[in-house]
């Protein structure tokens, strides 16, 4: 299984349509979208989508001209509800897709992100067994996804490592240094992630970055996770 998830920024505007070409060409089963918003700009995406074959398509509010997530999946798909209080139910989608469970999450700024991972810390039924966890987490490691210590949440990040969350781009790529997100001063931060649970590292075949979203279509670079078949 194969997916991919991207920041569209500010829903995509304009870019909509450039950037559900290049989703497709991803040719992922399932792509989760952060930044979405319902409205014109989603309202597009989704018939995009939809005819390339993502028929199953879940997102985490319905409010317009809100900044969400979305799940694109070609496979069946049944959305699970979540115990996140209402103000951040925005945040995070969560489906059951062939045996899968897989968590699309958009994280606030600064210090506004502890209720979501307060919320994932706490061990939710919704997310037990074979799950993957992907999105924009806007936070990292300090001095490791990033050249300083500026992220807010880092502690709370690196706990899910220690609740046996497995990041997959470093399972796959060990102490290399890549990122995912630039500044304005041209700085670089690892922002965008996708954790696996521990049962499912072995089947991580890859979790790459893809830059070239970044030149034109978003801010963000795109992350590839495959895992396989079983």
């Amino acid at each position: 299984m194969k997916i991919t998830t991207l920041n569209l920024r500010h829903g995509g505007a304009s870019r909509i349509s450039a950037l559900g070409d290049w989703l497709e060409g991803t040719q992922s089963d399932a792509i989760v979208c952060t930044e979405f918003r319902n409205g014109a700009s989603g309202d597009q995406l989704a018939k995009r989508l939809g005819r390339a074959g993502y028929v199953h398509q879940f997102s985490a509010s319905r409010a317009r001209a809100l900044n969400t997530v979305c799940i694109f999946s070609r496979q069946p798909a049944q959305i699970l509800p979540t115990t996140l209080p209402p103000e951040e139910q925005h945040r995070l989608v969560v489906v059951r897709l062939d045996g899968l469970t897989l968590a699309g999450t958009y994280f606030s700024q600064l210090k506004a992100k502890l209720p979501l991972f307060r919320y994932l810390l706490s061990r939710p039924k919704e997310l037990e067994g074979t799950a993957t966890l992907m999105g924009d987490f806007n936070t990292g490691l300090h001095h490791v996804d990033e050249a300083g210590a500026t992220f807010h949440c880092a502690a709370e990040f690196g706990r899910l490592s220690d609740q046996g969350w497995v990041d997959a781009w470093r399972l796959r790529h060990g102490d290399e240094r890549a990122f995912s997100w630039h500044s304005n001063m041209g700085n670089g931060f690892r922002i965008d992630h996708a954790f696996v649970s521990s049962d499912l590292a072995g089947r991580v075949v890859a979790a790459e970055y893809d830059q070239a979203p970044r030149h034109g279509l978003t801010s963000h670079a795109a992350l590839t996770l495959d895992l396989g078949s079983e």
